[in-house]
């Protein structure tokens, strides 16, 4: 999984986040991104955290278990 993005994110810009994505996308790599625009590096806003805990989750289920893909509920 490409990962998760927060816009507040000071550490490592959006931009990295996102060229990561493109290029697994490119080369049809199994890639997702969750992008939390009030979040920083860390997820911490309640709701943002459980997206977050689904959309892994999920991710898992269908990777790792063979599970039909089932898009998290956002907020």
């Amino acid at each position: 999984m490409s990962g998760w993005h927060g816009e507040q994110d000071y550490r490592v810009p959006v931009g990295e986040g996102i060229a990561v994505y493109t290029e697994l996308q490119r080369r049809d790599g199994p890639s997702a991104l969750l992008y939390l625009p009030d979040e920083n590096h860390w997820v911490i806003r309640p709701g943002n955290i459980r997206v977050w805990y689904e959309a892994v989750l999920a991710w898992l289920d269908h990777h790792v278990r063979g599970e039909p893909w089932q898009r998290p509920d956002l907020l």
